[in-house]
């Protein structure tokens, strides 16, 4: 006898190879009903409710903690053992496209200019791309202690 799978394909079927953006009403986008989100909607969080926007650059830093810079302008520092945000910098003017720590660890770089995550109709051709440079506090980067008794 030869086995087969209890799930079969239906005939006339066809598999969806990207997920559904689930919307039922445009009231419901900021009360995260939407759960994927695909190239013209953006991502809803339903634990915090609100609007995510894309990651642009994750960089790592030699300490174990790493950095996130998104298309909103802002960048953050993470701790990947405690899953904790370990600090929140101002938002920028400009989409951060890339950023990267130097060997060191004492700088951190990110270039401010269009991502192209709102389409071309927001391109200004006239903005200038800029490269900045955040100097790295010892407090910012380093992991804090986990708390007792969490996992």
């Amino acid at each position: 006898a030869r086995a087969t799978s209890t799930r079969s394909a239906r005939p006339g079927r066809k598999r969806r190879s990207w997920p559904r953006v689930v919307l039922r009403d445009r009231r419901d986008v900021g009360r995260g009903v939407a759960r994927f989100g695909g190239p013209a909607f953006p991502k809803i969080s339903r634990r915090a409710r609100f609007v995510q926007t894309q990651v642009n650059a994750i960089c790592f830093h030699h300490l174990g903690t790493f950095a996130t810079a998104g298309s909103d302008g802002v960048f953050n520092f993470w701790d990947k053992d405690s899953k904790q945000r370990l600090m929140a910098f101002k938002k920028a003017d400009r989409p951060i496209s890339c950023s990267a720590f130097n060997p060191a660890g004492n700088l951190y770089a990110y270039a401010l200019s269009y991502d192209w995550s709102r389409g071309s109709e927001s391109h200004s051709p006239n903005a200038p791309n800029t490269i900045m440079l955040h100097k790295v506090q010892k407090d910012e980067i380093t992991q804090r202690n986990k708390k007792p008794g969490r996992k």
